[in-house]
C-alpha cells in the first residue's frame, strides 16, 4: 500500500506500507523526492517526518 503527500510544497513524500505476513514483519518507509533537499536542510526534513509520524499516532490513538 502506498501513498503520495505533499507535506509542504515542493517537498512530496511517499508513503509506502507492507502488511506483516508469516514470514516478514510490517515495514514503514517514507520516501522523498530526490530534490527535497534542494528546499529544506537534512534535519529540517527529520522534524518534518517527526512531525507527521506524531500527528498519525495521535490520530491512531483517538480511534
Amino acid at each position: 500500500m502506498g501513498i503520495s503527500l505533499n507535506l509542504l510544497p515542493k517537498i512530496p513524500i511517499i508513503i509506502l506500507y507492507w502488511l506483516e505476513d508469516d514470514e516478514f514483519p510490517p515495514v514503514i518507509k517514507m520516501l522523498f523526492d530526490s530534490t527535497a533537499d534542494r528546499f529544506l536542510d537534512v534535519e529540517s526534513l527529520i522534524f518534518l517526518v517527526e512531525g507527521l509520524v506524531k500527528n498519525i499516532e495521535s490520530n491512531l490513538i483517538s480511534v
